[in-house]
């Protein structure tokens, strides 16, 4: 089953804008870096899972395309982290290579949980990819980034707005990112989306959303 029959089966806002989905470089020709990026150096997938009250009705999609996203990795060569965040940031999985039932049960325990407390704090989760480019799976790869999220984000303190667009500098400023994509941004919040993005290449940032 390809990329688009998945989101054909999804609830929300993937069905209903399937056709939008693939645009850009996101999963060009359903095949991703994973399988034939610059050099053939291997990829580290980092996927953020926004599981906040808000987002919960789109976990079944996230999950679905989270599976295929994995399974494009090839064994040994490329590496993956994920992990869902709400008011805080919930790690959860890293690996190297994953059997596909196991990757099934994580993803089914892992996102079921609700948040102990309401709202979303994004810079939770630009902290999180920040630390994952720099870790020791990164070394000699590239590096993919989705976030599935509507992007909310509630909490705009000045302490968070620091950790936040720190977070966000160094993304986008690390040359081993060669994708960012957000899947799931409802148009009122495209506005929180990081002013340090603004300057990346479309091939690099894409932006998916109602």
């Amino acid at each position: 089953m390809n990329t688009e029959q998945i989101m054909k089966q999804t609830n929300g806002w993937l069905t209903k804008n399937v056709t939008m989905i693939l645009v850009g470089a996101v999963l060009a020709s359903g095949t991703g870096c994973a399988k034939h990026g610059a050099s053939d150096q291997g990829v580290l997938r980092i996927i953020a899972i926004d599981t906040s009250g808000s987002a919960r009705p789109d976990l079944p999609a996230y999950r679905r395309i989270t599976y295929k996203l994995v399974h494009e990795l090839r064994a040994g060569r490329d590496a993956l982290r994920v992990f869902r965040f709400d008011y805080e940031s919930h790690e959860f999985l890293s690996t190297v290579g994953l059997r596909r039932d196991d990757l099934v049960n994580t993803l089914v325990t892992e996102l079921r949980p609700r948040a102990t407390r309401d709202g979303t704090r994004t810079a939770r989760c630009f902290e999180t990819v920040a630390k994952y480019i720099d870790c020791p799976e990164a070394k000699g790869r590239q590096v993919e980034i989705y976030i599935f999220s509507d992007n909310c984000n509630d909490d705009t303190s000045p302490e968070m707005n620091v950790i936040y667009d720190r977070a966000a500098k160094r993304i986008a400023t690390n040359p081993r990112v060669a994708r960012i994509a957000y899947w799931g941004v409802k148009t009122r919040f495209r506005e929180q989306i990081p002013a340090s993005f603004a300057k990346l290449r479309r091939s690099v940032l894409t932006v998916q959303g109602d």
